[in-house]
């Protein structure tokens, strides 16, 4: 029970350094009397917040190029490029099988050598 209120009183103590509030102004109006005890209206002003001017950063504009970048067409590949990318696929995969293959063909060499 102690840990759970040392708990809660740590969360608040955080909190109130992070976030202390916002700081207002209460004013009574001229036809408000405090000193006996009647109702008195009050306003309650709070302090705006003065909003820095960021001025608007310039447009990039890149110096022109021969070749204008292509936007995507929302299409499917064609069957020239569909064709390509599984030839560079199919190479790399057995660029792969060759390479793992010569170091099992080392491994199975030297423990023969071995034993």
């Amino acid at each position: 029970m102690k840990k759970k209120i040392r708990m809660a009183l740590l969360f608040l103590g955080i909190v109130s350094i992070i976030c202390p509030g916002i700081k207002g102004n209460a004013e009574v109006k001229d036809n408000g009397i405090w000193q006996d005890g009647s109702k008195a209206e009050v306003e309650i002003k709070f302090k705006e917040a003065e909003v820095p001017i960021v001025p608007e950063p310039p447009i990039y504009e890149p110096p022109y190029s021969i070749i204008p970048p292509q936007k995507p067409k929302g299409i499917l590949p064609h069957t020239g490029e569909l064709l390509t990318s599984f030839i560079i696929m199919l190479t790399g995969l057995s660029i792969l099988i060759i390479l793992i293959g010569i170091s099992n063909l080392k491994r199975v060499y030297y423990t023969e050598i071995l034993e």
